[in-house]
């Protein structure tokens, strides 16, 4: 849950409340999906609809807007080497030592915190979760092509934090 809000408290009540919409809503379900991405998607909407409710409360919004700002990091269209990076990735701390000590975790999790809500929803089903893909647009409605632009979204903004981090270790 903590992909979907910061707030362990609101994700707590997220929880309870897709537990409660599954369990009132098990005899209406008709099986055109499984059962597990039906329940993703009672979670999905709670999320929506509570931390939307809570950011309203709390006066809140968001900051964040898609882009492409991303552009120049990639070999451009046409190129041999077409969407992939231009630089490799540098030589980069022990990541073992790193999990083990929680800090690379901790910047995970600010870096999806930071993303907005779509991205940050189609990389906590992808990445997170293990949701195939063909599921996870089934989940949130929306064709292959828009979820693989969010995730890669998603990825690059965590990779550059993660790049951010790293490379002052």
């Amino acid at each position: 849950m903590r992909n979907y809000t910061a707030d362990f408290a609101l994700g707590e009540e997220i929880v309870q409340e897709t537990w409660l919409g599954v369990l009132r809503g098990v005899e209406r379900f008709e099986g055109r999906s499984s059962l597990r991405t039906w329940m993703f998607r009672i979670l999905i909407n709670r999320a929506r609809s509570m931390t939307a409710r809570e950011s309203r409360v709390a006066g809140g919004g968001s900051l964040h807007h898609e882009d492409d700002s991303d552009a120049d990091d990639f070999f451009p269209e046409g190129h041999p080497k077409a969407g992939k990076w231009r630089e490799p990735v540098s030589a980069w701390p022990d990541p073992e030592r790193l999990m083990l000590s929680g800090e690379l975790q901790e910047h995970i999790d600010r870096a999806v915190a930071e993303l907005p809500e779509a991205q940050r929803e189609v990389v906590s089903l992808r990445d997170v979760e293990g949701v195939p893909t063909t599921e996870a647009c089934e989940v949130l409605s929306i064709s292959e092509n828009a979820f693989r632009v969010r995730l890669h979204r998603a990825r690059t903004h965590i990779r550059r934090r993660l790049a951010g981090y790293l490379d002052h270790d």
